[in-house]
This record gives C-alpha cells, structure tokens and sequence, in this order.
C-alpha cells in the first residue's frame, strides 16, 4: 500500500472526468491488499475513488485502475495521467518511474 500523487498536464482533461480529473493524492493498492483488507461494497462511493489498483499485465506493462472498476465492469483506458511518489518502497515494489493510471471510461 503506498500513497501516491498524480502528475497531469495542466492545459487539458483527457480522463472523461475520470477520478484523476480532480483529485491529487491516493493510495495505490494490489489486487490482494484489496482482497485482504477492504470490504469494498460496505464502502461509499467517495472512499473507494481515493484508491487505485495496481495491476501487471502478462506483457509486464504496470498500471493501476480505479477501485470501482473491481464493481462496475466497464472498461477502463489510459486517460493521460501517471501516478507516482518519491518513496524508496515504492520503486522497490511498484516501479522506479511514474504508472499510467486506466481511469477514462466511455459510454
């Protein structure tokens, strides 16, 4: 579990209002923290889109998801914007540099 920030491009939104739109801090989280410590239906709307699931694909590409998107089966895509954090235990765990974050979905 790490707290992280997100790095955007100030000229434009191309999130779709995703949760990286308008908030600057989360905490990142894997599958199995997830699956270990939250109970994720029990928790409102606002608290599950403070966290973020890390994911690696089988190709080795890491990126991380909203928590709501474990509920509502839409698909997600890369909407511009990375998360990162300066922490050691970070890139020791996660990555050395930023993650795109998957939050732009589209109707």
């Amino acid at each position: 579990m790490h707290n992280v920030y997100v790095y955007r491009w100030d000229l434009s939104d191309c999130t779709n209002g995703g949760v990286t739109s308008n908030k600057s801090k989360f905490t990142l989280m894997t599958e199995e923290e997830v699956i270990e410590k939250l109970d994720i239906l029990g928790m409102t709307k606002e608290e599950r889109e403070k966290i973020l699931v890390f994911k690696v694909k089988s190709s080795g590409y890491k990126c991380c998801y909203p928590l709501e998107s474990l509920i509502d089966g839409k698909w997600y895509m890369m909407g511009g914007n990375y998360v990162g954090t300066s922490d050691s235990r970070y890139c020791e765990e996660i990555s050395q540099y930023p993650i795109p974050v998957h939050d732009r979905v589209e109707d």
